[in-house]
């Protein structure tokens, strides 16, 4: 908790004779009366806290407002650096916000996008340095972060709202409609905050609070068909392109089925006459290649020239007056579709039908399923925006049981523990950014850009909600206007901060460049520790793997940037970049490399003392941790091993002090010689 900050809950409601009420009183205290009894838990454990406030019904009352005021007072209050704007959902652009910038809405002329987001229903505050949050946030001061989220979205979404003008964070249930019947319970807010400096450490906690499961720390590796074909795809391509990356011999654990199996959204059990076998006989043919087959689908929307739309229009959600409910606009579709009405009995009976065959007669093993935020479109008397959204989660869950559930356009933590990988970003593109979207200020737009913004901002839910899928890496010079550092900035952060990691090349059009650039990343490493600490449009990632440590600069803004990082105050590194493979220098103080333009630099550290020491490799991107399975350094005798006999051509660096006044080291038994520069001597060991 933050000191010297008082906390106030605000409740409106309207009764069964039609009377407005408003109440306010202190977080700790309660009150019963009028038709409504509210009744607040708070609970602290040092620098954190538990909140709960319950509410029965008396009599029949409708809910108005539930909001909870965090207000920072005193003269001696934290300065304020900036706050995390957590997105609607998976597409949703979130990072930091200072006191400088403005949080602006999608502009007006692409209303018809709006469902994806929030800005049909929500009021933005565009002050400077205002900003609202979904589910949780945390506000950045001067020496520690003030984290809070929502212990109880099951009940209704919770937004944050920061005004910094007069350091009040307002906290509010969407609740508005919802009726309680008498002696009807219904949790209006749970909220949980601590103070903290490691995101990640945060993140831990939070998640122990929320109850979730453990996800295992091994990555997923996979290939969707998505980001090449698009919705052109057949039988024939697929089967050529699983031929391709058998033959390729990559440890992939998926192929994933993307859009364009069906002959619209909402006929998933339709035939198309570009799979002449049917999906069953394709999902056989990937896995006789070695890999599980994956299928993609958005199951709570249809587009209106689907088969079930004509068929089965009743099944749509509609507004009071009649008129349907658009779930959004898709140009590669029919343009805009609908959402489905998942309280029916007879949408759910038609969904249990699809997922069945899709696990039972097909046989795939992992399901994508999209565009979920459509469940949240309507809310009811009976049931929030967030209640309709965790029915039909949890429903989806119950159809994919035993299959790998990726979920992909869902707000996040209501997907938490119910997804086994969820999308955590925008669609990557085959381009950096797209200006005009950017201009229109539309945050669900395709974008590498937006994409990574997330991956890096979003980093620290990896393991804790699900494991993070950033969306894929393009690597390929076709087909793509990416330019060669936006790709590789694209591959080294995906590497580093995912939970999986897909692509969707033709692996057949690589170069013997992109080739071995690809294999460097094998065997895939996952980290022990990662640290993202972010410089307006620019990034530091610290990284640690075992007894290897790693620093990644990154710079998504549009202009050279400096990019500083600090070492522990009296400790020296050596720095290697592990893309150009060449030692670069030794840090000890405060240290600013100019970074260009969507670029990025993957350096190992070591510390510098007095002995010698691994610089890095050329085998592995992350090396030492990636491709050194033992390593022995006796005076000036060298032993190591590789984890993998694939890795056995390339070059390891060492790093020898000056004092030492060696002209050779033994390395591997091998007479290596020492040469002296930039401050150290380094041996070479070259793999024949």
């Amino acid at each position: 908790m933050i000191d010297n900050a008082s906390v106030t809950c605000h409740i409106q409601w309207i009764r069964s004779n039609h009377r407005k009420e408003t109440i306010e009183f202190p977080w700790e205290s309660g009150f019963s009366g009028r038709g409504l009894i509210a009744r607040p838990y708070v609970q602290r454990f040092g620098d954190t806290f538990q909140f709960q406030l319950d509410l029965v019904a008396e009599e029949t009352v409708t809910l108005q407002h539930i909001e909870l005021t965090y207000t920072i007072s005193g003269n001696e209050k934290p300065i304020y650096r900036s706050g995390f704007a957590n997105g609607y959902q998976s597409w949703t652009l979130s990072r930091e916000i200072d006191n400088k910038e403005t949080f602006k809405p999608v502009r007006s002329l692409l209303s018809f996008m709006k469902p994806l987001g929030d800005a049909q229903r929500l009021r933005y505050d565009t002050r400077p340095g205002s900003f609202h949050s979904w589910s949780f946030t945390y506000l950045r001061f001067d020496d520690h972060l003030f984290f809070i989220g929502s212990l109880g979205e099951r009940s209704g979404l919770t937004l944050f709202r920061w005004n910094p003008i007069q350091s009040i964070l307002f906290i509010q249930k969407e609740c508005k409609g919802r009726r309680l019947l008498p002696g009807e319970a219904y949790v209006g807010l749970s909220l949980w905050g601590t103070r903290g400096i490691e995101r990640w450490k945060i993140a831990e906690a939070y998640g122990t609070a929320l109850n979730l499961p453990r996800y295992p720390s091994e990555k997923f590796f996979g290939w969707t068909s998505w980001y090449y074909f698009y919705n052109h795809i057949s039988e024939e391509v697929l089967l050529k392109e699983a031929d391709s990356l058998a033959a390729s011999d990559l440890p992939l654990d998926y192929l994933q089925i993307d859009d364009g199996y069906q002959p619209a959204v909402g006929d998933w059990l339709l035939p198309h006459p570009r799979f002449p076998h049917g999906m069953g006989y394709v999902a056989e043919a990937i896995r006789s290649r070695g890999f599980s087959p994956g299928l993609w689908i958005a199951p709570f929307i249809a587009e209106k020239r689907s088969a079930l739309f004509t068929r089965h229009p009743q099944w749509f959600l509609r507004h009071p007056n009649g008129r349907l409910v658009s779930a959004g606009w898709n140009n590669n579709w029919s343009g805009t579709f609908y959402a489905l009405d998942l309280a029916r009995e007879d949408v759910q009976t038609y969904l249990t039908e699809v997922f069945q065959r899709f696990r039972d007669d097909w046989g795939f093993q992992l399901i994508k399923a999209d565009f979920l935020y459509a469940a949240a479109l309507q809310e009811t008397p009976e049931q929030t925006r967030g209640e309709r959204l965790y029915a039909a989660l949890d429903f989806l869950r119950s159809q994919t049981s035993g299959q790998t559930l990726l979920g992909c356009g869902v707000p996040l933590l209501p997907a938490a523990g119910l997804v086994d990988i969820c999308r955590i970003g925008a669609d990557v593109a085959p381009y950096w950014e797209d200006a005009k979207l950017k201009w229109a200020r539309y945050p669900e737009r395709v974008s590498t850009y937006s994409s990574l913004t997330n991956t890096l901002n979003r980093s620290w839910l990896n393991e804790v909600f699900f494991k993070n899928d950033p969306d894929v890496f393009i690597l390929r010079q076709t087909a793509s206007k990416l330019l060669d550092n936006e790709s590789i900035t694209l591959f080294v952060t995906n590497l580093l901060l995912s939970g999986a990691i897909f692509f969707s090349d033709r692996i057949d059009e690589y170069s013997a460049e992109l080739r071995h650039l690809l294999q460097r990343a094998l065997p895939l490493v996952t980290p022990d520790y990662i640290r993202v600490d972010p410089q307006s449009h620019a990034y530091t990632v610290d990284c640690r793997i075992g007894d290897h440590q790693y620093l990644v600069l990154i710079n998504l803004g549009d202009a050279t940037s400096p990019i500083r990082w600090k070492p522990e105050s009296g400790s020296a590194w050596t720095l290697f970049d592990q893309l150009k493979c060449e030692y670069e220098q030794i840090v000890r103080t405060e240290t600013a490399w100019s970074v260009p333009p969507h670029d990025c630099r993957l350096y190992r550290l070591s510390p510098w003392e007095s002995s010698i020491v691994l610089l890095g490799t050329s085998m592995h991107l992350l090396g030492g941790a990636g491709d050194i399975a033992e390593l022995a350094i006796d005076d000036t005798k060298i032993r190591y091993t590789l984890k993998d006999r694939k890795q056995e051509q390339g070059a390891v660096w060492f790093g020898v002090p000056p004092e030492l006044g060696l002209k050779s080291v033994l390395i591997n038994e091998e007479e290596t010689p020492v040469q002296y520069l930039n401050g150290i001597g380094v041996a070479i060991h070259q793999l024949k």
